[in-house]
């Protein structure tokens, strides 16, 4: 007898090929066969006609590893489809862990989480393989996979330090890297923005590309630089890709700042160049003309040379703090494109939270009468650093362009909360409950830009292909079943920057690893995802 029946439904299988009307059925938490007119008995059937049957969302660019331990039915991204996330981005994990550097660790960490005492205290693992484990010790309704974070793994092997690592450290980092991918770690992802990412030398990154590129993994890069120096940022990391043969793949590519508008095409052009020649490049994007981020990327890079306690001290010291707020207002105050009232904050660890979650800074400012750089100063300052911000900088026609190209996926580099308890507090990015169903309802039935199959093919097989999960990300027999059915005339996000915290429509039903873990509104209560 079969586990499950779905029958009748529209079935897109992940590749980019036709769809077709035919019934699937699941055994053993896999795809035994696919055809029209399946019969026999079934432990549960789903009626499908009118419903997409087409393979679970992965999303390529997660941090969901930082909210699994609260919240193992991970709603706000079941309920867009997902049933895969790889998580690990931006060069921010929770391991590799060296006691010598755990403080460094912390701190560096506090730009992408709110850690507390209780958990600084039971942060015992050193890989981050084992801390996936254990956040996934009470179950996942997801399947997760990890990249390896390059400022954690840089802190591990030489601190926090600004330098140039001896090769002593390069091959501990090295060393450390190997062992991660052997663990089962699908690569290393670095976040070149931020301080010690931003330390790296080209030899340090090609050090590490080689052996990622020997060990099978790919490479996910945070740009140094998405706005003024987006192609040079672009060059440095295909450099390295050239350089090494590595499979590249560039983080939420975007093109920030109104001066930098239009600059899609020329960003495409780089990527076009080096995919022309062969090698494996390609890019993720979220559908939407905000990105998010912490606050602490307002002050000048040298302030951040030494981490957040760092940061904190000099922001302590009257005249430290002066030059800091002197040299903000010369750089903000000089740009005639840059304007406060883009800068929203979206989480704060403060006790007066409520009082700036949602507002702009240029709205703080003016109700504590002082200028937008003191205000953000005085936050950093309050928060110890903990604080999260979304700037609407990028224009409707550059993220189209990007998401039509051949080598994206999409991706909502965010992370799986809920509208209860503690993940469904401040005004989070709309993309932690919305991306995927954007895509699907804005840019293939509304605007007619993408075929449904292409935005499928974007959000199943390119990423399963890219971070090498095998079995996954097509619905063909053999496969392990996770799938997703949703309506396709009314699939819609309907999360927004002033109302975050709501579930996407249409999604219909989601099964994972041959398991119904959601459907037609209802959580089943289930946890058959696994760490892959």
């Amino acid at each position: 007898m079969l586990d499950l029946l779905i029958q009748g439904g529209t079935v897109i299988d992940g590749s980019g090929r036709g769809r077709r009307i035919s019934d699937v059925a699941i055994e053993g938490g896999k795809i035994v066969e696919i055809r029209p007119g399946l019969t026999g008995e079934a432990g549960e059937v789903i009626e499908a006609r009118g419903l997409v049957v087409c393979p679970g969302f992965i999303d390529i660019h997660s941090h969901t590893d930082f909210t699994l331990p609260q919240n193992p039915l991970c709603e706000s991204k079941l309920r867009q489809g997902v049933t895969t996330e790889v998580v690990g981005n931006c060069g921010f994990t929770a391991a590799p862990v060296c006691p010598d550097h755990f403080d460094d660790l912390m701190g560096y960490l506090t730009n992408t989480a709110s850690i507390t005492e209780e958990e600084r205290r039971s942060w015992t693992w050193r890989t981050q393989v084992d801390f996936l484990d254990w956040a996934c010790r009470n179950g996942s309704a997801l399947n997760v996979a990890t990249l390896v974070g390059h400022g954690t793994l840089r802190i591990a092997a030489a601190g926090f330090e600004k330098k140039r690592l001896d090769p002593d450290e390069l091959r501990r980092m090295g060393d450390l890297l190997e062992g991660e991918l052997e663990r089962g770690a699908k690569g290393l992802s670095l976040g070149l923005q931020y301080e010690p990412g931003a330390f790296a030398s080209e030899e340090e990154l090609c050090s590490l590309a080689e052996r990622l590129q020997r060990g099978g993994g790919f490479l996910a890069v945070h740009l140094r630089d998405e706005s003024d120096g987006l192609s040079e940022s672009l060059a440095e990391v295909i450099g390295v890709a050239e350089k090494t043969g590595v499979s590249l793949q560039i983080s939420h590519l975007k093109t920030e700042g109104r001066r930098n508008w239009g600059k899609a095409r020329e960003a495409l052009h780089l990527v076009d160049q080096v995919r022309s020649g062969g090698l494996p490049v390609s890019f993720d994007v979220y559908p939407y003309l905000a990105y998010g981020s912490g606050l602490v990327d307002l002050v000048p890079s040298w302030c951040r040379d030494r981490g957040i306690g760092g940061l904190l001290a000099l922001l302590a010291d009257p005249g430290s703090c002066g030059r800091i707020l002197r040299e903000m207002q010369d750089f903000y105050g000089a740009s005639s494109f840059h304007d406060w009232g883009n800068y929203r904050i979206s989480s704060a660890a403060l006790p007066y939270r409520k009082e700036v979650e949602g507002r702009t800074i240029a709205r703080i400012a003016d109700a504590r009468g002082c200028e937008p750089e003191k205000a953000v100063i005085d936050l950093i300052a309050d928060a110890e650093g903990a604080v999260k911000m979304v700037v609407f900088g990028m224009c409707e026609e550059d993220v189209r362009s990007f998401i039509v190209h051949e080598a994206s996926m999409i991706a909502s580099d965010g992370r799986a909360v809920a509208p209860v308890g503690p993940l469904g507090v401040g005004k989070i990015h709309p993309r932690y409950y919305g991306a995927f169903p954007r895509v699907l309802g804005r840019y293939v039935r509304e605007q007619g830009v993408l075929s449904l199959e292409e935005a499928i093919r974007k959000m199943t097989s390119l990423p399963a292909a890219k971070s090498n999960l095998r079995g996954r990300g097509l619905l063909r027999e053999g496969s392990w079943a996770d799938v997703t059915l949703f309506d396709p005339e009314r699939v819609r996000d309907c999360a927004d920057y002033d109302d975050p915290h709501r579930f996407a429509e249409g999604i219909r039903g989601v099964i994972v690893n041959g398991e119904v873990v959601f459907s037609e509104g209802a959580y089943r209560g289930v946890l058959p995802g696994r760490r892959l």
